[in-house]
């Protein structure tokens, strides 16, 4: 058979039989094509979700001996002596992601490869020093497109050497641009202004220093304000472009492996490490510790830890001078997923790591704390109780990437399948009162015309309004999926019912009794069916239900134990934090 590694139709040989890699070289726009192939789709390694969780937690062992071994090479490069936490926080989060990516990515071609049916594909012939992403979030940028994971594909195939190729030549690609943030410009000009005369401010002022924490640029002023010190926002930097420098990446080549896929992955680091990490990081350090604060007390983020780079380097050199890096939860499934590779990485670099559930984890920086976003969301959400019901889906790549529970890869066609399950078994009069929030970004599943192709597209929700702004026009929130959303509406006591398949959203011991109750009241329901089933009852007056005693309480506890959103949150916040500086202050006499 002939393998076809991704959707790019360049590589496909279409006059033989051929074995699709996995469901995300069958685009939905381009069914018109690959429908009338003589082809099988190659069984995907983490549809048995038992194995997906023991691969997490065998490439926890990797990352943890790849990030020491990386962690004393960069020193070395660059004349430091940098603990292993310092590296921890400023490359990890690549080094896990990359990591992961790469071993599914090798599982498929080395499956492939044991079939024994493979006799040849093609490779585009791409100089491999173009895929050298800038920073950490080009590399995510990358690995959501064909033409990198062709890049990749072709590269596991070429280190294994056992599948015959073709080289198609082609122009080399270029590394994916990073998506364009849409911004007001008035806005834009306003805080470009406070940056500025936040240069300006003493280090004394500048004692607890928020980066994107999630609480709102208001009321980070706010509470500024409370622990005496003028908001400070940070200045918009940006690291120098520069040139791939081969010899210096030699020097990152490790020979410790001790499997097939270790091999590999000493082959491809010195080619996907991010520039701003090697040949660019000197630079911009010295950049860094020239501009930024110089003592702060506290850093706190939410949202830094991960993707901005220039956050990470500065807390990085904080933290080894004695500033606690505090995180702030961001997101849903925390405390609730079986596993959470960003919810492990946080709590590994973070002095403190609050969180808006009740800690069910031994770590002693845990600490539950209101969460700030929820608590904005829980200000401004109100139902409309003669507005229609608000059914919100998600979207996720088609090949894997950060790994938690959620569905991976092909799965996904089982959840959009649900959807329209739940939507077909609603009868007429609830479906006249449904809108369909789609996912912002379409990651190639092509929702909106699957949509479209079954007579739906006038249930889709075109008004382009925020998620709150929609939620204020409608009546009933129907979330499918284990993620933020949800949470801000049961916070904000708006009628929500939740479903997703269980199987996919795979749960923690300890958060297990929690959902069984959410299920036991109607709240959660297992199958689309028995969502729909309720909606069908419910649907004219959805507050009527919502308030009975039982799902009332049930509701509650949850949030009691997930989502804490106090009204003095300002105050706990405050106080925390001035304990925090008071006992830093101690600790430094």
């Amino acid at each position: 058979m002939f393998l076809v590694t991704t959707s790019d139709e360049r590589t496909w040989k279409t006059d033989e039989k051929i074995l699709f890699l996995g469901e995300w070289c069958k685009l939905y726009k381009r069914k018109d094509k690959w429908s009338r192939l003589d082809y099988r789709v190659a069984p995907y390694h983490w549809d048995d979700r038992g194995r997906l969780y023991k691969d997490y937690n065998y490439l926890e062992g990797i990352y943890e001996n790849y990030l020491r071994l990386l962690s004393d090479k960069l020193n070395i490069i660059h004349g430091c002596n940098h603990s292993a936490r310092y590296w921890r926080i400023i490359i990890g989060p690549w080094l896990r992601f990359f990591i992961e990516v790469l071993y599914d990515r090798y599982l498929s071609i080395a499956a492939a490869r044991d079939s024994g049916e493979i006799h040849t594909t093609f490779l585009l012939q791409v100089d491999p020093w173009n895929w050298v992403p800038d920073n950490v979030g080009q590399f995510y940028a990358n690995s959501e497109h064909d033409s990198w994971n062709g890049f990749i594909y072709s590269e596991i195939i070429k280190f294994l050497d056992v599948i015959p190729y073709q080289k198609i030549a082609e122009k080399n690609l270029p590394s994916q641009p990073l998506p364009a943030k849409k911004k007001s410009f008035i806005l834009g000009f306003l805080f470009g202004v406070l940056r500025f005369y936040s240069k300006l401010l003493p280090d004394s002022l500048k004692k607890v220093v928020f980066f994107d924490s999630g609480f709102g640029e208001l009321n980070t002023v706010r509470l500024s304000i409370k622990l005496k010190q003028v908001p400070y926002w940070f200045p918009d930097i940006k690291a120098d472009s520069v040139e791939v420098d081969k010899p210096l990446r030699k020097q990152l080549q490790l020979s410790v492996a001790s499997s097939e896929f270790e091999s590999l992955l000493e082959s491809l680091l010195p080619l996907q490490i991010p520039k701003i990490y090697l040949e660019g990081f000197v630079k911009i350090r010295d950049k860094v510790l020239q501009i930024l604060p110089k003592q702060p007390t506290i850093i706190i983020t939410a949202n830094g830890y991960n993707s901005n780079d220039i956050f990470k380097i500065w807390a990085a050199e904080k933290t080894e001078k004695d500033t606690k890096l505090v995180i702030v939860q961001h997101g849903g499934t925390f405390g609730m997923a079986l596993w959470v590779q960003s919810e492990d990485h946080q709590i590994d670099v973070a002095d403190k790591f609050f969180i808006w559930g009740r800690p069910n984890r031994e770590e002693k920086n845990l600490k539950q704390m209101s969460a700030g976003k929820i608590i904005r969301a829980k200000k401004n959400i109100h139902s409309n109780s003669n507005g229609p019901m608000y059914m919100v889906l998600a979207e996720l790549p088609t090949t894997s990437y950060w790994m938690y529970s959620i569905p991976v890869a092909s799965q996904f066609l089982k959840y959009i399948d649900d959807q329209f399950k739940f939507i077909q078994h609603l009868n007429a009069p609830a479906i006249k009162t449904l809108k369909v929030r789609l996912f912002p970004h379409d990651y190639g599943w092509s929702m909106k015309q699957r949509f479209i192709d079954k007579g739906l597209d006038h249930i889709i929700d075109t008004s382009g309004d925020s998620f709150v702004k929609a939620l204020n026009k409608h009546k009933l929130c129907i979330s499918t999926y284990n993620s933020t959303t949800y949470l801000e509406t049961l916070a904000a006591d708006y009628p929500t019912i939740l479903f997703w398949n269980q199987k996919h959203f795979e749960l923690r011991p300890k958060a297990q009794p929690y959902f069984d109750a959410l299920i036991k009241v109607g709240i959660l329901h297992e199958t689309p069916q028995s969502a729909a089933k309720l909606i069908n009852k419910i649907y004219k007056d959805p507050q009527k239900w919502w308030r009975q005693p039982d799902i009332q309480a049930v509701k509650n506890e949850f949030c009691a134990a997930f989502v804490k959103a106090d009204k003095d949150w300002k105050n706990e916040w405050a106080t925390e934090l001035k304990k925090m500086c008071a006992s830093e202050s101690i600790n430094n006499l």
